[in-house]
């Protein structure tokens, strides 16, 4: 026999009663084709979780780009692991549908096995207007007063975060 009975408001009652959220499958990568120059790009992935956008040394040397500017800047990586950028190359035009997106790429050697050529960050978001929705697996832009839509695709093994630590 309970000693107390406890009303509960109405808001608190439907919170309890209600069944609970049914768990969704991964919504897969939030990856978009773009290009530099002459180079199609067809997955570049846009990460919420990079705080810069990273372009293989191997993709760099396919481009007439000037030198990249050398930096003291490291990146640990998800695994903790520390990597050492090859330089920063500036004001890249990165064109996502009909628009051009100056972005600034830390330029790392990644490996011939990397799985995308380039990884967007937060910057490249921002700038870009970018507005992520997890729930429809849709990322829009909205870049000088026009808007460009992309569906997610598969998902593959790579790099789930950057952190720059500039010495």
């Amino acid at each position: 026999m309970p000693s107390e009975c406890v009303k509960m408001t109405t808001e608190c009652s439907a919170a309890i009663m209600d069944a609970p959220l049914q768990k969704n499958a991964d919504p897969r990568c939030p990856t978009i084709p773009c290009s530099i120059g002459a180079l199609n790009i067809d997955k570049a992935l846009c990460d919420l979780g990079a705080s810069v956008s990273v372009m293989p040394k191997s993709v760099f040397n396919k481009m007439k780009l000037p030198k990249p500017e050398p930096t003291s800047m490291c990146l640990e990586l998800a695994d903790r692991s520390v990597r050492y950028p090859e330089g920063i190359a500036e004001d890249v035009p990165v064109k996502i549908g009909e628009n051009l997106v100056p972005v600034d790429f830390i330029i790392l050697e990644m490996g011939r096995d990397s799985k995308s050529p380039l990884i967007l960050g937060r910057p490249f978001l921002k700038t870009a207007q970018a507005n992520i929705n997890i729930g429809k697996g849709k990322i829009k832009f909205n870049i000088n007063g026009k808007s460009s839509s992309f569906k997610f695709r598969p998902r593959y093994k790579m790099c789930r975060a950057i952190e720059v630590d500039e010495a």
